[in-house]
């Protein structure tokens, strides 16, 4: 009889390959659905054949990251169903192995694989969808829609209101109110040079214009200080939120600094920490799905019906991942603290699945 450490490297062997395969096939689907989405995006755009792959490429990355709980599933259903096929689950569960044993190994390796996802493919993630975003607006000729500076206590941006272009700089934005507090508008003209300082303690953003409170008007002559002042612009409030850098952009070791930043600043901050839980819970996230893949499992495989049976199960699974996606949404808005509303619906998959291990073993 085969020793239990000659099993066990056979078991991770396959669940190694059914793994790696899994993350090609997807791979190439994701290049494939990628270059598809860049021609119908691009199509009235002519474009380098070197920018197109490039776009292509870029965002891979983050998208295998998003798939990667679900390349746990397939994987392990595979391998479970490979190891039912050809009654090698059954012969090991017959002769004593304990079928935990044999769960634990796309369990565990799973767990491992979402490490790696958040370790090395969430940064590059990050940097290939900054860097889309740039080859993005040069190929349009359109301005980054990711163009504010955050600093420890100011934000500053750009705005070019038809021949004069402005730098503004200010504390903090109402996003409900749309208000902006502490704000500094400097106007240069085509020559940059500065030729009018607007500060305001206090301004409302609406309608395209700054309606400034008691502002102080400087220009290169003269300074006056003024009750209220109403300064048309390219501006709104949700225009200002587009500009935040979006939460793929940032890797998973520099958003909590930016969530700091953003809180502190008056910016909604729900979706920027529901991401993070989300990258931070990922290797659970794996486990969990690979947890969920074992319900699935057929020790009788008189009954299979081969790949029919399958893509039954995989779509099933992927509802359930989607399922648990907008769950923790729902949570999440509805007042629950993004740790938690993150960690529920995981945990309850792998407190389910455990349970089901031990209806395995006990049977």
């Amino acid at each position: 009889m085969l020793t239990s450490p000659v099993i066990t490297k056979y078991l991770i062997g396959r669940f190694a390959w059914y793994l790696f395969l899994t993350s090609i096939v997807l791979f190439f689907i994701l290049l494939v659905s990628g270059t598809f989405g860049t021609l119908q995006k691009f199509k009235s755009i002519h474009i380098q054949s070197e920018d197109f792959w490039l776009l292509v490429v870029l965002k891979i990355p983050y998208l295998f990251n998003e798939i990667s709980a679900i390349i746990g599933f397939i994987s392990t259903i595979l391998f479970l169903g490979h190891l039912s096929i050809h009654n090698e689950l059954i012969v090991m569960v017959s002769n004593g192995i304990p079928v935990w044993r044999i769960f634990a190994i796309p369990i565990f390796i799973s767990f491992i694989f979402g490490v790696v996802i958040i370790t090395v493919i969430n940064p590059l993630g990050a940097y290939s969808m900054r860097e889309y975003e740039k080859l993005e607006a040069k190929l349009d000729n359109s301005p980054l829609h990711n163009n504010l500076i955050i600093f420890k206590t100011d934000i500053f941006f750009s705005e070019k209101y038809q021949d004069t272009d402005r730098i503004i700089k200010l504390k903090s934005i109402n996003i409900t109110k749309k208000s902006i507090s502490d704000i500094t508008i400097l106007s240069v003209n085509a020559k940059n040079e500065l030729i009018q300082r607007i500060d305001s303690s206090f301004v409302e953003l609406d309608n395209n214009q700054f309606r400034l409170y008691s502002p102080l008007v400087t220009t290169t002559s003269e300074s006056s200080k003024l009750n209220e002042l109403y300064l048309p612009t390219n501006l709104s409030i949700d225009n200002l939120r587009q500009r935040l850098i979006s939460q793929e952009m940032v890797s998973i070791w520099g958003l909590p600094e930016l969530i700091d930043k953003l809180g502190s600043f008056g910016v909604p901050i729900l979706d920027y920490q529901i991401y993070f839980f989300k990258q931070l819970f990922k290797p659970l996230a794996t486990l969990a799905m690979a947890l969920l893949a074992c319900w699935f499992v057929k020790f009788d495989n008189r009954n299979n019906s081969g790949v029919k049976d399958k893509a039954v199960v995989v779509i099933a699974g992927i509802s359930t991942y989607f399922i648990l996606e907008i769950s923790l949404r729902i949570l999440a808005y509805g007042g629950l603290a993004p740790i938690f509303s993150v960690l529920l619906p995981i945990s309850l998959i792998i407190l389910i699945g455990n349970f089901v291990i031990l209806h395995f073993h006990e049977s």
